[in-house]
């Protein structure tokens, strides 16, 4: 364990039982980082459940888990929107008319309806 993760479990439970006293204002002028103010949150909701551990953590831990995960996946609909919509290949033959066409059409309905299975 590194060794500020003592001094910062020790203001963690302190800031948790300043929010528990119902003393908010001298958590929000107390001089900690940051990240010790935020976790000592969950801290005060938790702490009387589950002591000031991991697992008064985790609600914390779940609330950015699922942000990236819901970042992850609106950014990649995005990037997927954006290469498929400039993708050179599918331009061209999407606006091909030729003799070949029946089978750039059959393509493009493939591309379509596999995106849309993935997206299901």
């Amino acid at each position: 364990m590194f060794s500020d993760s003592y001094e910062y479990q020790r203001e963690r439970s302190k800031l948790a039982e300043l929010l528990k006293s119902g003393k908010v204002a001298d958590w929000a002028t107390a001089g900690r980082p940051i990240h010790v103010k935020i976790i000592a949150i969950p801290f005060a909701i938790f702490g009387p459940l589950f002591g000031y551990g991991t697992l008064s953590a985790e609600p914390y831990n779940l609330l950015f888990y699922a942000t990236v995960i819901a970042l992850v996946f609106t950014l990649g609909r995005e990037v997927v929107a954006a290469v498929l919509g400039c993708w050179p290949v599918q331009l061209l033959q999407s606006t091909q008319l030729s003799i070949a066409y029946d089978a750039t059409l059959e393509r493009s309905a493939f591309v379509a309806a596999s995106l849309a299975l993935s997206w299901v």
